[in-house]
């Protein structure tokens, strides 16, 4: 029988593995990583592993909504502190989440070891649709925010949305178009367009 923890046990714990899960899937990615050996990593059993997480890819996606919660709470910090006119601004907000989408572990992780299909397959449609939820409102709210500093009609949540995920497209891609030559230039013209599309609108 999985052992009984305490509160402040369990926050230990669910840290531990967070750090010691991450360091596995960095290593092998999510599919080849082994529960065992992440419990091993911290000295519970195996079984106690279930009393946080239903699975390594539930345990994958916490530590990603953490390092997503991050990151949303530093480009909103950013927003606020940049100076300068809307184009300014904008390009550096671009160059702020390319930056953060370009080094984050847990996106590496998904990046270099092809995990897309094999987490979408394993996690649950709820939280798939909890993460889209929570996403679609943080650009509600850049959205409100850029509007009602610059005025920009055009900087509604759904266009930021289409074209940030462009961006993450080709950035997890990002060897492919590395290979072909590409990708520093494919970045370029995508901030040129992110700028232009909010700033102008949609040309007719």
């Amino acid at each position: 029988m999985p052992k009984a923890f305490t509160q402040s046990e369990k926050k230990r714990i669910r840290e531990q593995l967070c750090a010691a899960g991450m360091k596995h899937f960095a290593r092998t990615g999510v599919r080849a990583a082994r529960v065992e050996d992440i419990c091993a990593d911290i000295g519970i059993a195996k079984g106690s592993f279930y009393n946080f997480f239903p699975s390594k890819e539930d345990l994958f996606m916490a530590i990603a909504d953490e390092r997503d919660a991050v990151h949303k709470r530093d480009m909103l910090e950013m927003l606020e502190a940049e100076t300068g006119d809307a184009e300014a601004v904008l390009g550096h907000f671009f160059d702020f989440m390319r930056s953060r989408t370009e080094d984050d572990p847990v996106l590496r992780v998904v990046r270099e070891r092809g995990e897309i299909s094999h987490l979408m397959r394993k996690v649950s449609p709820e939280r798939i649709a909890e993460n889209n939820r929570r996403d679609h409102e943080f650009m509600l709210d850049v959205a409100t925010r850029l509007q009602a500093r610059f005025g920009l009609p055009h900087a509604d949540a759904q266009t930021l949305e289409i074209l940030l995920a462009i961006m993450l497209s080709v950035a997890l891609q990002e060897d492919h178009f590395k290979g072909a030559g590409i990708y520093a230039p494919a970045m370029v013209l995508l901030r040129q367009m992110f700028v232009a599309r909010l700033v102008e609108g949609q040309k007719s």
